[in-house]
């Protein structure tokens, strides 16, 4: 019994070293996921904020097409009508096929 009481008090400080060292190793991992969650928080925010200026951009676009349909159709009315007639009858004759 006596060989083994030593022989645990020789190993109390291989396991000490064990816990110090597990513990560094969760310190690390802490750190690294902290890190990457930054960084993705950050690479997010700028997506968000180029997607953000993209929408709107596109959205300016699509409001200045539609002045600018408005204006053409206000020109030409008859032109127009026949136009949108003639789109109407080749969407609808598509569609029968179909």
């Amino acid at each position: 019994m006596a060989a083994q009481s030593s022989k645990s008090m020789t190993d109390r400080p291989g396991m000490d070293q064990l816990r110090e060292k597990t513990s560094d190793i969760k310190s690390s991992l802490q750190e690294m996921g902290s890190t990457a969650k930054n960084i993705a928080q950050e690479k997010f925010e700028d997506v968000r904020d180029s997607m953000s200026s993209y929408y709107e951009q596109g959205r300016d676009k699509a409001m200045e097409l539609e002045h600018s349909l408005e204006n053409r159709i206000r020109e030409r009315p008859v032109s127009s009508i026949l136009i949108a007639t003639g789109l109407g009858f080749l969407i609808g004759m598509l569609w029968m096929r179909k």
